[in-house]
C-alpha cells in the first residue's frame, strides 16, 4: 500500500505541472475616464506576454478617502507590487507609505506624492507639457490677447506642474494677459462650472482657453459660447487621446486648437513592474516623451491609431485562440494523466488482489489440511471410544453380552425397525458434520454403550464405522449425478474436508470419488 500512495503522490505532482512564480499587481486608479481606460487596456494587452502575473484594478472615482481604503485593502490581500495614480499629493501619503514600509514595491504612475517612499515613478514631465502649451499660445496669440486657465484638481501633481510650466512660458510673452483662472476636477462638467464662475466676474473678451486636460477645455468652451456665441478662442488641452470624441478628434474637428500628448504606455509600465518583481535594478524616474497635436498632424495620428487598433484586435483574437488551445491541451493532459492514474491504480489493485488471492489460497490449503487432520482425529477418537466399549463388553461375562456377541446376532439383525430408525435419523442429519454417535443415541434414546451393542450385533461394525460407511454409500449414489462436484458431495454427506472424504472413499470402495 505504501507503494500505491507513493505513485499517487507522484501523479498528483505531475498533474500540477511545472508552475512558475505567481505575482499579484494591484493597480489603483484615481478615476474612471478614457485616459484611465486606455491605460487599463494597454496593461491587460501587455500582460498577454507575461506568465504568472495577475492584475487587480480598483478605481477611486476622484475620491481620495476611497482610494486610501482601496490601497489598504490591496495591501491586505497580499499584493506583490502596487501601481498607483494618487488622486492628490498629500492625502494618499499615509496609505502609500504604509504599503512601501511593509516591503511592497510602489510605482507612482502619472502623478507624484510629497514623499520619497516609492520605488519608481513613470510619467510625463507635466511642467514641460505646461511650458510647451504656453510657448504655443505665446507664439500664436496676438498682442493684447486675454487668456483664461482652467487648472486640474487642486493638490494634484499634474495640475500644479502643468500650471507652473504654463506660467513660466507665458511670462516670456508680456503681450498676453491672464484674466481668470479656476480649478476643475478633470471632468468636462467641472470645466464648464469653472468657466461659468470666471465669467460671472469678468465680461471682457476671451482669446485663449488653457485647459488642464481636453475634457475641461471642451467644457469651458461650451460655457463661453453659451454666454458669447460668436467667441472663437484658441483652445488648448492635454491628453490627446485617439478615441471617438477625444482630444485628437477634437483637434481634427477644430474644436480644440492643440492638445499635448499625455501617453499611457501601459506596456512599458508593466515591463517596469515585472523587472522590479524579478529584482532587477530600475531608475527612480522614467519620463515619457510628449508632443503637440495640431490640425496639421491630427488626421495622420488618427489613421495611425486605427491601424494600431486593428493590430490590437488581431492580438486579442490570437490571445483568445491561444487560450482556447491551452485550455484544450490542459484538458487533454489532465485526461491523459487521469487515464494513466486509473491504469496504474488498476494494475496495482490487480497485483494486490493477486497477492491476496495467493495468500488466501494458501490459507485455504492450510485450513483444508487442518480440517482433514481434525476430522481424521475425530473419527479416530470415536473409533477409540468404540474400542474401549468393545473391550469393556469383552470383559463382562454377563448373559446379555454373551447373548449379543455369540448366539443372538441373527435376532438383532432382524430388528429392522431399530435399524430403520437409525438410518432415518442419520439420513436426516447427513450433511451435519458434527452429527455423530452421541447425537444419534440421544435421538434414539440409547446410551453410547447400548447403541454400540445393538449396532455391533446387527451390522458387525461399530456405530462410528457404520455411520461412515452409510455416509460414503450415500456419497457414491450422489456421484452418479454428474452435476455435483466431489466437494459438493463431500459436504452433503457430512465431511468437512473434501480431501479426507476422498481418502475414506478410496478405503471404502477402492477408487477415488472422481473416478465414479
Amino acid at each position: 500500500m505504501r507503494r500505491l500512495y507513493l505513485i499517487l503522490a507522484i501523479l498528483a505532482l505531475a498533474s500540477c505541472g511545472k508552475q512558475g512564480e505567481h505575482f499579484v499587481i494591484g493597480v489603483s486608479q484615481c478615476s474612471e475616464d478614457a485616459w484611465r481606460g486606455k491605460l487599463k487596456s494597454e496593461l491587460e494587452m501587455a500582460n498577454f506576454f507575461h506568465d504568472g502575473i495577475e492584475l487587480r484594478f480598483v478605481s477611486a472615482h476622484d475620491d481620495s478617502q476611497l482610494q486610501e481604503k482601496q490601497v489598504d485593502s490591496l495591501v491586505a490581500q497580499g499584493i506583490d507590487l502596487l501601481i498607483i495614480s494618487p488622486n492628490q499629493q498629500t492625502q494618499l501619503l499615509p496609505s502609500i507609505e504604509r504599503a512601501f514600509d511593509s516591503g511592497i514595491p510602489v510605482i507612482l504612475f502619472d502623478r507624484k506624492i510629497a514623499s520619497e517612499k516609492y520605488t519608481s515613478f513613470m510619467g510625463v514631465d507635466n511642467f514641460e507639457i505646461g511650458k510647451l502649451l504656453g510657448q504655443y499660445a505665446g507664439e500664436n496669440l496676438a498682442k493684447g490677447s486675454k487668456l483664461i486657465e482652467i487648472k486640474g484638481l487642486e493638490d494634484s501633481s499634474p495640475a500644479n506642474e502643468r500650471h507652473n510650466g504654463f506660467i513660466s512660458a507665458i511670462r516670456s510673452y508680456p503681450q498676453i494677459q491672464i484674466v481668470g483662472e479656476a480649478h476643475g476636477d478633470w471632468t468636462r462638467e467641472s470645466g464648464y462650472k469653472a468657466m461659468e464662475s470666471i465669467l460671472s466676474a469678468y465680461d471682457g473678451p476671451v482669446d485663449c482657453i488653457m485647459g488642464g486636460n481636453d475634457r475641461m477645455a471642451e467644457g469651458a468652451l461650451e460655457a463661453l459660447r453659451r454666454h458669447r456665441p460668436d467667441a472663437r478662442p484658441m483652445v488648448l488641452g492635454v491628453d490627446a487621446l485617439p478615441g471617438k470624441g477625444e482630444g485628437i478628434q477634437l483637434v481634427r474637428d477644430s474644436i480644440l486648437t492643440a492638445s499635448a500628448i499625455y501617453p499611457t504606455h501601459g506596456d512599458e509600465l508593466l515591463d517596469l513592474a515585472v523587472s522590479i518583481l524579478n529584482s532587477r535594478s530600475c531608475l527612480k524616474e522614467y519620463i515619457m516623451p510628449t508632443s503637440l497635436v495640431t490640425s496639421g498632424n491630427a488626421r495622420i495620428l488618427l489613421l495611425q491609431n486605427e491601424e494600431l487598433e486593428r493590430s490590437n484586435k488581431s492580438i486579442r483574437q490570437a490571445k483568445k485562440q491561444i487560450e482556447n488551445i491551452r485550455i484544450a491541451m490542459n484538458n487533454q493532459q489532465m485526461l491523459l494523466l487521469s487515464v494513466v492514474a486509473i491504469l496504474l491504480i488498476s494494475l496495482i489493485s490487480i497485483i494486490i488482489i493477486a497477492r491476496e488471492y495467493r495468500k488466501n489460497k494458501r490459507l485455504s490449503q492450510i485450513l483444508a489440511e487442518q480440517k482433514e487432520i481434525a476430522e481424521a482425529q475425530r473419527d479416530e477418537l470415536e473409533l477409540e471410544r468404540d474400542r474401549l466399549i468393545e473391550a469393556q463388553l469383552a470383559n463382562r461375562e454377563s448373559n446379555e453380552v454373551n447373548e449379543i456377541l455369540s448366539g443372538r446376532e441373527e435376532i438383532f439383525r432382524a430388528e429392522n425397525e431399530f435399524m430403520q430408525r437409525f438410518k432415518n435419523v442419520l439420513k436426516d442429519n447427513l450433511s451435519n458434520e458434527e452429527f455423530g454417535v452421541e447425537q444419534i443415541g440421544a435421538e434414539l434414546g440409547y446410551s453410547r454403550v447400548q447403541l454400540y451393542r445393538k449396532v455391533k450385533a446387527m451390522t458387525g461394525k461399530s456405530p462410528v464405522e457404520f455411520i461412515r460407511s452409510t455416509r460414503l454409500a450415500y456419497a457414491k449414489l450422489m456421484l452418479s449425478d454428474s452435476s455435483l462436484s466431489v466437494s459438493e458431495v463431500a459436504y452433503r454427506v457430512g465431511f468437512s474436508s473434501p480431501s479426507y472424504f476422498s481418502k475414506c472413499f478410496k478405503e471404502e470402495f477402492g477408487s477415488l470419488p472422481s473416478n465414479n
